[in-house]
C-alpha cells in the first residue's frame, strides 16, 4: 500500500524518478539494500519503487490499509459563522507572517484564543484553556537555574533561535527563545510524518513560532533520507531520538513540568510509542492522524500496551483520511475510553465539520478527541492534513505534496496544540 501511494504521488508531479507504464505493486517485502544505483526511468513501476524504497524499512505502522471506511459521524451540528474561520485564518496567515510578539521577562505573552472556538462553555466552567487561565512562561519565580544552559552530549552549542545538530546520523532542528536562555522553559518535540522534513513540519505546526512566543523550545527532527523518500525507523530512530531528548532536556535546563510531543501521521505512530514507552517523562501528548495496531511496539491500551502514567492526551484524525483509516482512530479512542474507564464526557466545540469531545473520570484522567471533515486536494491524502496551516503548495525541498486542509477551519492545529500543551504541565502531588 505505502508503495502504491508514493508511485501514484510521482506519476502525478510526473516526476522522472520512475516510470508511469506499468503497474505498481502493494508488495512491501523484503527491500533492495543497493542505494548507490541511480533509478532507470525505463524500468517497470516495480522496480523502481523497489530502488525507491531500498532504505525504508517495513513495519506495522507503515500498513495504512486499503479501504477506507471511515465516514463522518457528525451530525446535528450548527455552523461556525464566517467570522469565526475568517479569524481563525488570521491567525494562521499571523504565525506565517512571524508577526507574533516574542516572549521577554518584561512582556508575559497572551494565549492565542481569539478566534478559536473554545466550546460551548460560555462561562468557563469546564476548565478548558483561556487567555485568562493558561500558564506562561514569565511564571518564573521558584525556577530560576543560576548556572544556565550548557553544552551536553549532541547538543554542542547554546545559542538562541534556531540550530541544526547532527545526533546519530540524524539530523535534529531546534529553535530555542532568548527568554530560555535565562529561564527555563518549556520543551516540546514535534515530529513529521512519511515523506515529510523538520521544515516541512514547522510549515504546518508553526510551533517554532509559538514556542517563541509563549516560551517552549521546540525540537523537529529529520528522517533519512532526504525526502520525498524520508520515513522514521521504529526502535532505531527511537533511539536516537530519545538520546537527543535527552541531551536537549539537560542542556537547555529545561522544566521537568514542561516536556510534551506531538506528531503527524508517522510522527503521531512515535507520539503513541513515546507515550507508552515514556510516561513518566512528558506532561501531556497530542498525537495526530494515526493510530496504533497490535504490533510489539503498539500503544493500544490493551494488556501492557498501557502507559505506566496516565497524561493528557490531545488526539486529533481526519474522517476522510486515506492513509490512516478513521475506523482505526475510533478503535483507538474506544480503547483508551475502556482502558481509563472515562465514563464522563463533554463535547467542547462543534460544528459541521469538526467536534472535539473530552472524556475524563472521577480520577481526573483526561483524553481528547478532535474529529475533523477538512480535506485538501490530494486524492492521496484527503483528510490527512492539518487544519489551519497554510501550506496550500509544496514549496520546500523534496516536498511532494502540500499539507494544510483546504480553507476555512474552525482551528488552526497548531495553536490547540500548544494551547493544550500549556494548560496541561506535569501535575505534582500538592497539585
Amino acid at each position: 500500500m505505502l508503495k502504491r501511494i508514493i508511485f501514484v504521488v510521482l506519476c502525478t508531479i510526473g516526476t522522472p524518478m520512475v516510470s508511469c507504464t506499468g503497474d505498481s505493486t502493494d508488495d512491501e517485502g523484503a527491500a533492495n539494500t543497493d542505494t548507490t544505483q541511480e533509478p532507470d526511468t525505463n524500468t517497470s513501476a516495480d522496480a523502481a519503487l523497489d530502488t525507491l524504497f531500498s532504505d525504508i524499512s517495513d513495519t506495522p505502522e507503515l500498513d495504512f490499509g486499503e479501504d477506507n471506511n471511515g465516514t463522518s459521524d457528525i451530525e446535528d451540528m450548527s455552523s461556525a459563522t464566517d467570522s469565526d474561520t475568517s479569524s481563525v485564518i488570521d491567525i494562521a496567515q499571523d504565525i506565517a507572517s512571524n508577526e507574533l510578539d516574542t516572549v521577554s521577562t518584561a512582556d508575559t505573552p497572551k494565549p492565542i484564543t481569539d478566534g478559536i472556538d473554545q466550546g460551548n462553555d460560555t462561562e468557563n466552567t469546564d476548565d478548558m484553556a483561556t487567555a485568562t487561565d493558561l500558564l506562561t512562561p514569565s511564571d518564573t519565580s521558584d525556577t530560576a537555574t543560576p548556572s544556565g544552559p550548557s553544552p551536553i552530549g549532541c547538543v554542542t552549542s547554546i545559542a538562541a533561535g534556531h540550530q541544526s545538530f547532527w545526533c546519530q546520523d540524524r539530523l535534529f532542528d531546534i529553535h530555542v527563545p532568548a527568554f530560555c536562555l535565562e529561564n527555563p522553559c518549556g520543551l516540546i518535540l514535534d515530529v513529521h510524518g512519511l515523506t515529510m522534513s523538520a521544515a516541512m513540519q514547522e510549515k504546518n505546526t508553526q510551533l517554532r513560532k509559538l514556542g517563541e512566543q509563549y516560551g517552549y523550545v521546540v525540537i523537529q527532527p529529520n528522517a533519512q533520507p532526504d525526502p520525498p523518500l524520508a520515513s522514521w525507523i521504529p526502535g532505531e530512530d527511537d533511539v536516537r531520538i530519545e538520546t537527543f531528548l535527552s541531551d536537549a532536556i539537560a542542556a537547555y535546563a529545561i522544566n521537568p513540568a514542561k516536556i510534551h510531543m506531538t506528531g503527524f501521521s508517522q510522527g503521531g505512530f512515535m507520539t503513541w510509542r513515546f507515550l507508552c514507552k515514556h510516561a513518566d517523562l512528558f506532561a501531556s501528548v497530542a498525537p495526530a492522524a494515526a493510530c496504533t495496531g497490535g504490533g510489539a511496539d503498539a500503544c493500544g491500551f490493551v494488556g501492557n500496551q498501557t502507559p505506566a502514567v496516565r497524561i493528557p492526551i490531545l488526539y486529533m484524525h481526519g474522517t476522510d483520511d486515506v492513509l490512516v483509516p478513521f475506523d482505526c482512530a475510533k478503535n483507538q479512542r474506544d480503547a483508551i475510553i475502556n482502558a481509563w474507564k472515562l465514563d464522563q464526557s463533554a463535547t467542547l466545540s462543534q460544528d459541521e465539520n469538526h467536534i472535539r469531545t473530552r472524556y475524563t473520570n472521577v480520577s481526573g484522567d483526561l483524553f481528547e478527541f478532535l474529529q475533523h471533515d477538512y480535506t485538501n486536494d490530494s486524492p492521496v491524502l484527503k483528510s490527512h492534513c492539518f487544519p489551519g496551516s497554510t501550506d496550500s503548495s509544496p514549496t520546500e525541498a523534496g516536498q511532494l505534496l502540500s499539507y494544510g486542509c483546504n480553507p476555512p477551519n474552525a482551528f488552526v492545529w497548531g495553536v490547540e496544540v500548544i494551547t493544550f500543551f500549556m494548560a496541561h504541565p506535569k501535575q505534582t502531588a500538592a497539585q
